[in-house]
């Protein structure tokens, strides 16, 4: 883990990105390298090597959108975290889209920006090391999975289903045990049955009139969230 990591900001908004940039100067990890008015400009000083380990993106900006930026950063440049900078609450449910590293919600402070650059902190030291194994034991045996490869974890009577991005396993472990061996940030208790990876978490949507449904990436499996806690995603 580099001393520092190069970090820049795109807002349109100049008072907001002042105080942004005083925030994020008080934290020693954090170095700015830039801040852009729009995501054209981002883009442009990006493909002219401007140094950048995690993008603030306001998702509101004027022409490209925060959105489409993280799209173009997802196909050009993955190894950039990304955070989504948004007035808007409702994005927690309505456009919750975990390839990106975290979202704050303005106006933040302090306390919830540190957990966030906690978060991008946590995922570039993964990036840079092999992810940790992890041992499932069943009627066939024992077998090791990368922890990056659970998906979600789903309770079945005593035991437990991995879904991973290799198969689906059982294992003979409970939700409660398997939770306290996945004690890190990525990993979310979305439901009292359900371990979610906040990795592969693609979308959150309605579903019924007071619950919510998990959408991944690579599955087209679904996991329930429960309402009270679609506002720990956050954190």
């Amino acid at each position: 883990m580099p001393e520092k990591i190069n970090a820049v900001i795109v807002e349109d908004d100049p008072y907001f990105a002042g105080v942004f940039n005083k925030m994020l100067t008080k934290i020693e990890q954090i170095n700015v390298t830039g801040i852009f008015n729009s995501g054209e400009l981002f883009k442009d000083e990006l493909k002219c090597g401007v140094s950048c380990e995690v993008a603030f993106l306001d998702l509101a900006l004027p022409g490209i959108g925060g959105s489409e930026v993280e799209e173009y950063l997802r196909e050009e440049r993955p190894d950039v975290q990304v955070v989504f900078v948004t007035a808007n609450m409702e994005f927690a449910v309505t456009a919750f889209d975990l390839e990106v590293t975290d979202y704050l919600v303005k106006p933040f402070d302090d306390k919830r920006l540190g957990r966030c650059i906690a978060r991008v902190l946590n995922r570039i030291e993964k990036q840079n090391s092999k992810d940790e194994a992890y041992t499932i034991k069943n009627k066939n045996g024992t077998i090791m999975l990368d922890t990056g490869d659970i998906i979600f974890i789903a309770k079945h009577k005593k035991n437990c289903i991995f879904h991973t991005a290799g198969g689906v396993y059982e294992s003979y472990e409970t939700l409660n045990e398997v939770e306290k061996k996945l004690n890190q940030q990525d990993f979310f208790r979305s439901h009292r049955s359900y371990l979610v990876n906040k990795i592969y978490i693609r979308k959150v949507e309605k579903w019924g009139d007071r619950s919510y449904e998990i959408k991944f990436t690579r599955t087209d499996q679904r996991a329930p969230l429960s309402r009270g806690r679609v506002g720990m995603l956050q954190y």
